[in-house]
């Protein structure tokens, strides 16, 4: 191994960090550990499961510890990207709100890679000016551009981790673009992405698996609906994107007249929290995050505006909710990356699945400022428990994020 591939974690600032004496052991999602031939005293050595990388930590990763000791071998190099921040796609105006979210998820995934530290390899769109992380290898990329330049990342990638919507196929054409050239791949396989990015396919497939869901019917332009309020919203959406609550036949026809109709389905509408769950698999094993309640806007058109992660209690997690995170990745077969939960508590408790996310997330921006450890590397299949850090964490779909102790 050569000489330049060995990282000093205790010379590197970017890594440095104290460990609590209660952090655990990290341990690493993957084959039997490989002794190497002059591993720290006081280290341990692990071999994971992508090529090219031996770790030898002895805490967690977390954001604290001492960086005594800690020594990356072989640093993995990892290519990261945002649909629409990476010149994949000319952006026009009514993207631009959409691409500030996929930017702040960018950035904080980043900073959490940054960490680690890995060779981080980012596609960007040079439109939105300089990217604004040292220490990271840019690839400006347009339309024109994009696919040689995502072609030349994935083929020098260990892991290629990619944010993207699931509507209009964006995520699974990423996927199979990737896919088509490596193994690389970090996280839902294609068979899930396609499952999840039809919210008809979606619910049918949990309601066989007897997962409570909130109804979901198509939406013929010819037919009356019998239940209202309803929600329109598109089969093949994402987000809160052209998402309405409709309350009589004469909203719906006026609406039919307004919206341009591709493929819609409808929900009741149910009087609850809304509320979300994320988790990180390897290998069919899930760490479940704290629960989030997202802020919707709006009276007909709806809008999703962020949320509250409030950890102001040491309580222990909802069994409820694990349950209901454990029957849904069970029922769509998901075994790795991240994955985001959407359901409806109402005021008795009952919950019901709105919609699955196959990609991180834009709560990912809460739960990297409170987790004590490093999510990126929990997205990348090494093993670590996660624990928190109190307090009661608003944040914006632009990445702010305000964090209050009570």
């Amino acid at each position: 191994m050569p000489a330049s591939a060995v990282v000093d974690l205790a010379k590197d600032p970017r890594t440095a960090r104290h460990h609590r004496k209660d952090d655990l052991p990290l341990r690493c999602a993957g084959p039997s550990p490989e002794r190497s031939s002059d591993p720290p005293a006081s280290g341990r050595v692990f071999s994971c499961s992508w090529p090219r990388v031996l770790v030898v930590l002895a805490p967690p990763l977390s954001r604290t510890s001492s960086p005594k000791n800690h020594r990356v071998l072989a640093k993995m190099r990892v290519g990261v990207w945002e649909y629409f921040c990476s010149g994949a796609s000319h952006i026009g105006e009514a993207d631009k709100t959409i691409q500030r979210e996929g930017m702040a998820m960018l950035l904080a995934l980043v900073s959490d890679l940054r960490e680690i530290p890995v060779d981080i390899e980012v596609l960007w769109d040079p439109s939105l000016g300089q990217f604004s992380r040292d220490d990271v290898t840019v690839h400006e990329t347009q339309p024109d551009t994009f696919d040689n330049q995502m072609s030349n990342v994935v083929s020098q990638s260990d892991r290629v981790i990619v944010i993207a919507p699931e509507s209009d196929s964006i995520l699974l054409n990423m996927h199979t673009s990737v896919a088509a050239l490596s193994e690389a791949w970090c996280g839902l396989n294609a068979k899930t992405i396609a499952l999840c990015s039809d919210k008809l396919a979606t619910y049918q497939t949990l309601s066989r698996s007897r997962v409570p869901t909130v109804p979901t019917t198509p939406l013929d332009a010819d037919a009356s609906v019998e239940i209202w309020p309803c929600v329109i919203k598109p089969q093949f959406g994402a987000g809160c994107d052209d998402t309405f609550v409709v309350r009589s036949q004469n909203e719906l026809s006026a609406l039919n007249r307004s919206v341009q109709m591709h493929p819609f389905i409808v929900q009741p509408f149910i009087n609850g929290r809304s509320r979300s769950v994320a988790g990180v698999g390897t290998d069919g094993q899930w760490q479940i995050l704290p629960c989030v309640d997202q802020a919707i806007a709006g009276n007909q058109s709806l809008s999703y505006e962020g949320g509250t992660l409030d950890l102001t209690s040491e309580a222990e997690g909802d069994s409820r909710i694990t349950d209901l995170f454990h029957a849904c990745v069970n029922a769509i077969e998901a075994a790795n990356g991240w994955l985001g939960i959407d359901f409806i508590e109402e005021p008795n408790g009952a919950m019901h699945v709105v919609d699955i996310n196959p990609r991180l997330t834009t709560s990912y921006v809460a739960y990297q400022a409170a987790c004590r450890q490093n999510l990126a590397a929990s997205l990348l299949g090494i093993s670590q428990s996660l624990t928190w850090r109190p307090g009661r964490y608003s944040f914006s779909k632009n990445g702010g994020v305000t964090r209050t102790r009570n």
